[in-house]
């Protein structure tokens, strides 16, 4: 197979977005769109001049669907995968997997015995200062890494209405938006063994925390803390990562990497000089190439499953107050 007709299961913002990058690396065209919200529905259509379905069953149906991208709100991913499964198309989910483990798993279980790729969109990874850190580590610049601290805030307006408002269909704040840190995090400490968290409403704009604290424990002995907020109008990114035989820090989205050895000097790195293929289009054509080509995937449902594994410890441990082994969210 060298091009895919892909179907369209949600037709909101990101969903479109990844459809259209799809269409414009040159492999692919939108063949069928759905979505329960009409004018969603339409205006997908028109853009990709798509036919419209009914269901996610009866797209994922269609003999002219080859893969499916799944862009549906993190509550409606369990469905709309396991449709996807079931006719035996490959999936690109967009992240979080799940809203729980037990909801990956079934969703990871049933890609498994249906033999079809389960591709899930941790994207934060390949964004150039992100994927540069790693390098660093593994180019030994710096040791081995031993703790990581995460900051991203924001005001977050678009999480104040609509259904990123509800822990229903989002997740809450950690499955929507900071599954991505997590998964930072594990990228760069490997596995997770504990979790303990703190969180807080402080806007009420949601019906969930806008503010939490997540500290972690890794199977290498290190450490980490996440701290994210919706309800900080002074925004701010900020990684730091203490190794073994140095440390680094950089900004997230913009500006610059830094690291320097204990015995050496800085050296600081722009995110202009580093940039390459946008990170969306990378993971795009990550997805594809494992279609047409049985390449290895960047990201499998494995590595959603973990990121939502740490999210609900964290869930899990604010609500217990206490802390919580990640083999107790993987056993249930």
């Amino acid at each position: 197979m060298d091009y895919v007709n892909i179907g369209v299961i949600g037709c909101g913002n990101m969903a479109r977005d990844l459809a259209r990058r799809c269409v414009k690396l040159g492999r692919c065209r939108v063949a069928a769109v759905t979505d329960p919200d009409p004018e969603s529905l339409a205006a997908a259509a028109s853009e990709f001049m798509a036919d419209t379905a009914a269901s996610a069953e009866e797209l994922c149906n269609r003999p002219d669907v080859d893969a499916v991208i799944v862009g549906s709100p993190p509550g409606a991913h369990l469905d709309n995968v396991l449709a996807a499964a079931a006719a035996r198309r490959p999936i690109f989910c967009e992240k979080p997997l799940g809203v729980t483990v037990a909801e990956c798993d079934q969703m990871i279980a049933a890609c498994d015995e249906a033999g079809v790729l389960l591709f899930v969109g941790q994207v934060l990874r390949l964004f150039p200062l992100f994927a540069y850190s790693r390098s660093v580590i593994n180019e030994g610049h710096i040791g081995e890494p031993r703790a990581i601290s995460v900051i991203r805030a924001g005001y977050g307006q678009a999480f104040h209405s609509g259904w990123r408002a509800k822990r229903k269909l989002a997740g809450g704040l950690l499955l929507e938006v900071n599954v991505h840190e997590l998964d930072y995090m594990r990228f760069i400490m490997g596995e997770p063994v504990r979790v303990y968290a703190l969180m807080d409403n402080i806007m009420r704009g949601m019906d969930y925390e806008d503010q939490a604290y997540v500290l972690l424990e890794f199977e290498n002995g290190g450490t980490g803390c996440l701290h994210t907020s919706m309800s900080s109008p002074i925004g701010e990114y900020r990684v730091h990562l203490q190794s073994t035989k140095g440390n680094l820090v950089h900004g997230g989205f913009s500006g610059s990497l830094r690291y320097q050895p204990v015995d050496g000097q800085v050296t600081e790195v722009l995110q202009a000089d580093i940039s390459g293929l946008n990170p969306y289009d990378r993971e795009l054509s990550s997805w594809i190439e494992a279609i047409t080509n049985d390449a290895k995937p960047l990201f499998t449902g494995h590595d959603g499953r973990m990121a939502v594994a740490m999210a609900e410890c964290a869930y899990r441990s604010a609500d217990e107050k206490r802390p919580v082994a990640v083999s107790e969210v993987l056993a249930t």
